[in-house]
């Protein structure tokens, strides 16, 4: 048996296989077991093949590889699986939709056992499979459901930049929901208040072109900084920098360089973090503030296409100005 784990924008993924046989795809729960990744000399092009068909997945670009996977369980198990397998990617199915399809209208709680015990997630889209009067369950949680099938529905699709590349986008509906499903995610695995994870940035304005990344602020205790800083790799987030003031921890999640998502962690209302939340409200709250900074950004954003940094730099004084404005 060879194990290889692949890091995804929604936590870490061991893959098992023999041969080139997929045996088993599932999250990785580092509060139960650690483990270790394996030199892959004897499986290396097999390896860049799953990296790549994951690195296509998570970037909304359908993947074109497959792969042999290895059928095990009873006879009902393999019909729920081969039948899952139809379900094209950017669909859902109904339990008991999925139960007549196989000849076994009145087996829906049978069919959601045998989605529960999945083997090989992802591969075997069960997070397709919903129920009439919500999302239904999933073996990783819930958040990770409602992201795959936001990512297979195309609401990432236009989300996300090189991490160095400046672009804005408009405004869309599905900013905050994706949104929703990070706090979802965070708060399943920290011990804090909702009120500590907010939605920071253009991106939480409605109607405002943005750079399409997602900007969260996490507030903390400072007992709890080392421990919560290691356990957000868990739900896929990368850890970048430390910034000036020094309690600025800043983590990003996406496939390499190209992040979807960041993370701005700091002590919960330091002055960093009630700055950002306060400009957050002055764009809220005051259209002619909000329609002066959008036109800063639309002038400087093709002057600093490739220059996050520099293109940063020129929006601060008109932020600082109007937090000061404002009282924040």
């Amino acid at each position: 048996m060879s194990k290889h784990n692949y890091f995804s924008p929604i936590g870490e993924i061991q893959i098992d296989f023999d041969n080139e046989v997929i045996n088993s795809v599932q999250f990785i729960n580092e509060k139960k077991e650690t483990y270790v990744k394996e030199p892959h000399e004897n499986n290396k092009a097999f390896v860049e093949r799953i990296n790549r068909y994951f690195d296509q997945y998570f970037l909304s670009q359908n993947p074109t590889d497959s792969f042999e996977i290895k059928n095990t369980g009873n006879n009902f198990y393999k019909k729920v699986m081969e039948e899952l397998r139809k379900v094209p990617l950017g669909n859902t199915i109904y339990y008991s939709e999925l139960a007549e399809r196989i000849d076994h209208a009145k087996a829906a709680r049978a069919v959601g056992k045998a989605l529960g015990d999945n083997k090989i997630l992802i591969i075997n889209p069960c997070h397709r499979v919903i129920a009439k009067n919500g999302i239904g369950g999933f073996r990783a949680d819930l958040w990770r459901k409602k992201y795959l099938l936001a990512l297979e529905q195309g609401k990432l699709s236009d989300m996300g930049l090189d991490s160095q590349q400046v672009k804005l986008s408009c405004n869309n509906h599905n900013w905050n929901e994706l949104f929703q499903i990070e706090k979802e995610a965070i708060l399943s695995i920290l011990d804090i208040s909702s009120d500590q994870i907010q939605h920071i940035g253009s991106t939480a304005v409605p109607g405002v072109c943005a750079k399409p990344i997602i900007d969260i602020m996490l507030g903390i205790k400072p007992e709890q900084e080392t421990d919560i800083l290691s356990i957000l790799n868990r739900i896929g987030w990368q850890y970048k920098a430390n910034f000036d003031p020094k309690e600025w921890h800043f983590l990003a999640k996406g496939v390499g360089d190209f992040y979807t998502h960041h993370l701005h962690v700091c002590h919960y209302k330091s002055n960093f973090y009630n700055n950002h939340v306060g400009f957050r409200e002055v764009m809220l709250k005051y259209p002619d503030e909000l329609k002066e900074y959008e036109e800063l950004k639309q002038r400087i954003s093709s002057n600093f296409a490739q220059n996050r940094q520099e293109y940063t730099k020129a929006k601060a004084d008109f932020i600082v100005s109007t937090i000061k404005k404002y009282g924040y």
